[in-house]
């Protein structure tokens, strides 16, 4: 199963439900990251090879951060 990273603007709750579902999982507050740029922690999640959910639109944009060419990472607009 893959480990999750969540990112800084995503609520604390998404890691919880993921834990309860079995999955490792941790936040980018864990690793010093929190106002990092969005290229340090891609890079970081890429490297830990992690599957990385956030809600912060610049991730969107797959020019920058193309698929197939990355390890997983998943855009979030849900309302909180």
């Amino acid at each position: 199963m893959p480990t999750f990273v969540i990112d800084e603007d995503m609520p604390r709750s998404t890691g919880r439900i993921l834990q309860e579902r079995g999955c490792e999982v941790r936040a980018i507050r864990d690793y010093d990251l929190c106002g990092a740029k969005d290229d340090a922690i891609y890079q970081f999640a890429q490297d830990k090879q992690t599957v990385f959910i956030t809600a912060d639109m610049g991730f969107s944009n797959i020019l920058r951060y193309p698929i197939g060419k990355s390890f997983w990472y998943c855009y979030s607009s849900l309302p909180f």
